[in-house]
C-alpha cells in the first residue's frame, strides 16, 4: 500500500464531510437550544452562522451539493446514502471520533478582537444526547463516545510524559494564536480553504475546516475524491504537496493534537473495533516516513541555528512527540497481535 492510499484510509469523501459538519453544526444547534442566556444564546447564533457559511464555502469547491444537512431528517438520509456500499466503515467510526471531540465557538477570523473568547458549551447533557443518537444513527456502540475520549486524554499524557491543559479536538485556541499569526495567515487559507478561495473567506474557510479536526487535502493533489483528512491523518500528508509540514514547525500543541487523534485512530478505530493489524502495521509506517522528513528539515534548519532558533525549538519538540507517539502506537500493536 503505497503513502497515497495510506492517507486516503483517513480521507473522508465530499458526501462523508458534510455529514461530518453537518454533525458538528446539530451538535452546536443542541448546545445552542439549552443555552439560559439570551445575550449568549445571540452570540452562539452569530458564530455558528458564520462557522456553517464558511464549511459550505469550502464544500462549494468541491461538490455542487455543498449545503449541509441542518435537520434530523436530512442527516439520517445523508447518512444512509454515504452508509450504502461502504467497503469498510472505518468513515463511520472517523466522523463520530471527530464530533466528539469537537469544541466550538473557537476564533474564526485572524483579527486581534475575538468575539466569542467568553462562549464555551453549557447544555452538556443535550450534547451528550446529541452524541449518542449519532452514534446509533452511525450504527456504532455509544461506548465509542467515551472511549474515544478517554484515549485521547491518555494518549496526551503518555505522549507528553505529564499533564497538559490542552482543549480536546485540536488544541483550537492555542493553535490560531500562533498559526494565524504573520505569513501563517494567508498559509491558511491556501492550504485548507480549498483552491480558488481568497482573502478573508479563505481564512474563515480554512479556519472553519482546522478547528473542525480536519485538514483538507483538495488542493493537494490528492487523489480519489478526498474532501478532508482527519484522525491524525496530517501526520501522514506530510508528502502530499508540500504545506502541512509547516504546521508542525509552527505549533508543537498542534502536533500534539494530531498525534494523540492517530493513537485514538489506530487503538480504538483500526486495532478494536475493525481489527485491522495489516492496516495498522501500514498506518504506523506512514508515521515514521512523516517523522524522518521532520526529521530531516530539522537538521536543515539547523545549518543556521541563529536564524531558525525558534522554528527549531518548535519543531524539535513536535519531533519528540512524535517519536513517542510511534513507541505507543508500536505497543498496541503489539499488545493486539
Amino acid at each position: 500500500m503505497g503513502k497515497g492510499n495510506v492517507l486516503h484510509e483517513l480521507g473522508l469523501t465530499n458526501d462523508q464531510t458534510k455529514v461530518l459538519f453537518s454533525m458538528q453544526y446539530l451538535l452546536t444547534r443542541a448546545d445552542i437550544y439549552g443555552e439560559k442566556s439570551g445575550e449568549k444564546k445571540v452570540e452562539k447564533r452569530n458564530w455558528l452562522k458564520q462557522w456553517s457559511a464558511s464549511c459550505e464555502v469550502f464544500l462549494k469547491k468541491q461538490t455542487k451539493d455543498y449545503h449541509l444537512l441542518t435537520t434530523l431528517k436530512s442527516l439520517n438520509s445523508g447518512i444512509e446514502k454515504i452508509s450504502k456500499d461502504l467497503a469498510n466503515r472505518t468513515p463511520l467510526y472517523l466522523i463520530l471520533m471527530e464530533t466528539t471531540f469537537f469544541k466550538p465557538y473557537f476564533k474564526l477570523t485572524v483579527e486581534k478582537d475575538d468575539p466569542y473568547k467568553k462562549l464555551k458549551i453549557t447544555s452538556k447533557a443535550a450534547v451528550d444526547k446529541v452524541l449518542e443518537d449519532f452514534a446509533k444513527d452511525l450504527r456504532i456502540d455509544i461506548e465509542y463516545i467515551e472511549r474515544f475520549k478517554v484515549s485521547l486524554a491518555k494518549s496526551k499524557k503518555g505522549i507528553t510524559g505529564y499533564w497538559k491543559k490542552i482543549l480536546i479536538g485540536g488544541t483550537v485556541g492555542t493553535i490560531l494564536m500562533a498559526v494565524t499569526a504573520g505569513f501563517a495567515a494567508p498559509l491558511i487559507g491556501g492550504l485548507f480553504a480549498g483552491p480558488g478561495l481568497f482573502g478573508a473567506a479563505a481564512t474563515s474557510a480554512g479556519l472553519a475546516v482546522l478547528g473542525g479536526g480536519a485538514i483538507a487535502a483538495g488542493g493537494m493533489g490528492m487523489a480519489g475524491g478526498i474532501a478532508v483528512i482527519v484522525g491524525g491523518g496530517a501526520l501522514l500528508g506530510l508528502g502530499a504537496g508540500g504545506g502541512i509540514g509547516v504546521l508542525f514547525s509552527v505549533s508543537s500543541e498542534y502536533t500534539l493534537s494530531e498525534a494523540a487523534k492517530f493513537e485514538v485512530v489506530m487503538k480504538e478505530i483500526v486495532i478494536h473495533a475493525q481489527g485491522d493489524i495489516r492496516l495498522a502495521q501500514e498506518l504506523i509506517k506512514g508515521q515514521r516516513d512523516s517523522t524522518k522528513q521532520l526529521e530531516e528539515e530539522l537538521f536543515q534548519l539547523k545549518e543556521d541555528q541563529v536564524e531558525n532558533k525558534k522554528k527549531i525549538k518548535i519543531l524539535a519538540k513536535s519531533v519528540q512527540y512524535l517519536r513517542s507517539a510511534i513507541e505507543r502506537n508500536e505497543e498496541n500493536i503489539l499488545n493486539a497481535a
